[in-house]
């Protein structure tokens, strides 16, 4: 089993090569090109780079690629895939670059991809930044930036940010009032927005009776069978 399985809001490498084909065997292997219709040879440049994969279309299928090999907990083979959709430019697969190799130990270099993932509007990437402000991880602390970047990533629907939010109301941490009542509803709206950390967190509630909440088994097996569910299509990935 993965050792990143089981955590959440983390705290803080490929070869491949193909010779190509000697010029004669080229040539011998080589068909005859068919002629080309007119509607081809007068086709322009523009129109051609249109029928070609463009580097965001590329970056996010091999963003998607890299996602089910590391769920799958295939690091070697999804590495590569996730570095290159990062270079090319995609917010998520930057942010989610920065993940691999801030649990590579690479802080600098996550911090970087985190930046930029967060600049193109990656909530993923602006979370971890946000909490590394509140905690004062790898960055100077600066709560009131942290929680700013928090609510940000809220208002944009961002479920992840909603059970961050309300585990810090639950506990009353970083200089925010204990509020277990709008803790819970970020729970529950988190919840319903198909959150694992946010459906496991309500089925403890519920089990023990937390958060002025009466026990209520039904609600507990309730959450805890739906987090089972997605976890087990979601696998191994933040």
């Amino acid at each position: 089993m993965s050792p990143y399985r089981h955590i959440a809001l983390p705290r803080l490498l490929w070869l491949l090569s193909a010779l190509p084909l000697a010029p004669t065997a080229m040539a011998q292997a080589a068909p005859e090109a068919p002629a080309l219709l007119e509607s081809e040879k007068t086709a322009q440049p523009e129109e051609k780079a249109q029928l070609q994969e463009t580097d965001m279309e590329k970056a996010a299928r091999l963003l998607q690629e890299g996602r089910q090999m590391y769920a799958q907990d295939n690091m070697f083979e999804a590495m590569p895939l996730l570095q290159e959709a990062a270079e090319l430019g995609l917010p998520e697969a930057q942010g989610f670059w920065g993940f691999v190799l801030q649990k590579g130990g690479t802080t600098d270099a996550a911090l970087e991809m985190y930046r930029k993932g967060a600049d193109g509007g990656d909530a993923f990437a602006k979370l971890q930044l946000a909490g590394f402000l509140l905690r004062g991880d790898f960055l100077p602390q600066d709560v009131e930036q942290g929680f700013a970047m928090v609510n940000e990533c809220i208002a944009k629907e961002y479920a992840p940010a909603m059970v961050v939010l309300g585990n810090i109301q639950a506990e009353g941490q970083f200089g925010i009032a204990k509020d277990e009542v709008k803790a819970l509803e970020l729970l529950e709206r988190a919840a319903e927005l198909n959150d694992i950390n946010a459906l496991t967190r309500l089925h403890l509630i519920y089990r023990d009776g937390l958060l002025g909440q009466a026990a209520d088994p039904v609600k507990a097996a309730a959450y805890a069978e739906k987090s089972s569910q997605l976890q087990a299509i979601k696998g191994n990935s933040p």
